[in-house]
């Protein structure tokens, strides 16, 4: 049995002008990175790379809206390195800024930090040219994450998942694409 038209109604969003809240659907865009010391100073599995700020890197302006969920759809990372053996890296989010241990230090979160974690990305996939590593998800799929209330911005901190050699001032720039849902 269908439901009398007046109570029930399909709306296409994409093609009903008058009807379209862009607070419903957007896409979202956000960049964030960092340089490393001026050290080539090799990373263990596990080891916080930083720009020697004990600080996570800010994705600002993930969203217009405070608050929002977002599926993330998309997540590169461009290192400086074109290392003949690039490394295996993973990228923790937040919703909240997260204080670190220096860099080349062993990543151990306090309890209170680890509760918000709100996704992981693992970035073991590379394509490598004469001036750069480009790497992408390592598996794709939706990373569904919630702002914190009053915020639009996700924190992110970069572990080395294996041992990693870098360059002197070796450059992290790391994008990330997705969709807000209101």
């Amino acid at each position: 049995m269908n439901p009398p038209d007046d109570n029930y109604r399909i709306i296409d969003l994409w093609r009903e002008e008058n009807v379209y809240d862009p607070r419903l659907v957007a896409s979202v865009f956000s960049t964030s990175g960092f340089t490393r010391p001026a050290n080539t100073t090799a990373y263990a599995a596990k080891d916080v790379m930083t720009d020697g700020v004990k600080k996570a890197m800010e994705f600002p302006n993930f969203s217009p809206v405070p608050g929002a969920a977002i599926d993330i759809l998309n997540a590169i990372m461009i290192s400086s390195n074109p290392a003949a053996s690039p490394g295996a890296f993973e990228l923790l989010l937040f919703d909240s800024p997260q204080d670190l241990a220096t860099d080349n230090s062993a990543y151990s979160p306090s309890n209170s930090d680890i509760r918000e974690l709100v996704g992981v990305i693992g970035f073991d996939s590379y394509n490598v040219n004469a001036i750069s590593a480009v790497y992408s998800m390592a598996t794709f799929g939706h990373l569904y994450v919630r702002l914190a209330p009053g915020s639009t911005s996700l924190y992110g901190v970069l572990v080395a998942m294996s041992a990693y050699s870098p360059i002197s001032v070796e450059n992290f720039h790391i994008k990330l694409w997705g969709e807000m849902i209101r």
